[in-house]
């Protein structure tokens, strides 16, 4: 029996052989002000493939908040494809926080129109992973179910990669869903230790 689910299409790209510049559906995320876990987060503006700002369009590289909202609870698959050169020399090692996932199937995008994937009509049980290699030029499909309420990082595992902007925010389920942050958590600003101007003003 199939189970019922949500697909997300998550393409990912290195622009330029330095990778100055590294997307997820032609947006290079930015870092949000502020930490959406412990703090109110209903003034920062957030971005995803169907939702652009304004100076944004599909065909050109957009720099925003990229966030991705999952309910409760709920079965996802997310196919994976890099826009790279089939059987080039660098494929991303593709980390989601916060659930194990199952590598449903892989392989070159050839392969997936052909039909002719190794995984596609497998009986075995998929294995469950945090983190998958996706081929250059190549796809993966994964699935979860989202019972882990929270923001959680979904990025490249190559560091330069992640900072320049091949990261997006998933999130599970509503505020009310998640932990709340513990009484006097510090915010964003306030948690840089106090500056004395001799060791007497300490006492």
């Amino acid at each position: 029996m199939k189970l019922p689910k949500t697909i997300f299409f998550f393409e990912f790209l290195a622009a330029g052989d330095l990778a100055i510049v590294t997307m997820i559906n032609n947006i290079s995320a930015t870092h949000t002000p502020v930490s959406l876990l412990t703090q109110d987060d209903s003034h920062v503006s957030f971005c995803n493939a169907d939702n652009l700002p304004s100076n944004c369009d599909r065909n050109s590289i957009c720099h925003c908040n990229h966030l991705v909202e999952l309910k409760l609870c709920k079965n996802y698959e997310f196919f994976l494809t890099d826009s790279g050169t089939p059987g080039g020399a660098v494929s991303h090692p593709i980390h989601l926080h916060g659930v194990g996932f199952q590598v449903i199937d892989m392989g070159t995008l050839e392969q997936y129109r052909n039909g002719q994937t190794g995984f596609g009509n497998s009986t075995k049980l998929p294995v469950v992973k945090d983190t998958v290699n996706l081929p250059s030029g190549g796809f993966v499909r994964l699935r979860f179910k989202s019972c882990n309420p929270g923001y959680w990082f979904f990025h490249c595992h190559f560091e330069y990669h992640m900072h320049v902007g091949m990261r997006a925010i998933i999130k599970v389920g509503n505020k009310t869903d998640m932990v709340p942050p513990p009484p006097n958590f510090p915010n964003c600003d306030n948690f840089f230790a106090p500056v004395y101007e001799s060791c007497s003003d300490q006492i």
